[in-house]
């Protein structure tokens, strides 16, 4: 888990503004796993999963769709948060709003030529994401 993410999913978990969601490639048992072996997944209301699509593009948008079941269309803007290149890309092929966090595998700078629309190196501090989704949804 990246640092920061706790702390972030319970920040917009508690903002009414937003609403958490998951796209990953693990099949949807998998990922819930994952999620409570970590404290995480009560946090987590909908999600794409790779049980939903082996293409990532389609499972985010799968997840995206979910959200807006949740929320009978009312979705103004739809962010995906990730460490890899592979979520930058297909975040933006999905529509989303895409911030890279390079806490993972790769640098800032390798993340950065995918183009996200924010880069952090990390989640710690989350003032500067939590500002960043803020702004734009001013």
């Amino acid at each position: 888990m990246l640092d920061g993410a706790g702390e972030l999913v319970s920040v917009l978990d508690r903002n009414q503004d937003f609403l958490v969601g998951l796209a990953t490639g693990n099949i949807q048992e998998g990922a819930q796993l994952k999620l409570d072996r970590a404290g995480l997944g009560s946090f987590f209301s909908f999600g794409g999963f790779g049980s939903d699509s082996e293409d990532r593009t389609e499972l985010t948008r799968t997840a995206i769709e979910r959200a807006h079941d949740l929320c009978d269309g009312e979705i103004e803007r739809v962010f995906v948060v990730g460490d890899t290149p592979r979520d930058i890309v297909h975040g933006k092929e999905a529509g989303a709003t895409t911030v890279a966090v390079a806490s993972g595998n790769y640098s800032l700078g390798t993340l950065e030529g995918y183009k996200p629309d924010c880069a952090v190196k990390s989640l710690d501090p989350i003032d500067p994401v939590v500002a960043f989704f803020t702004a734009l949804e001013g």
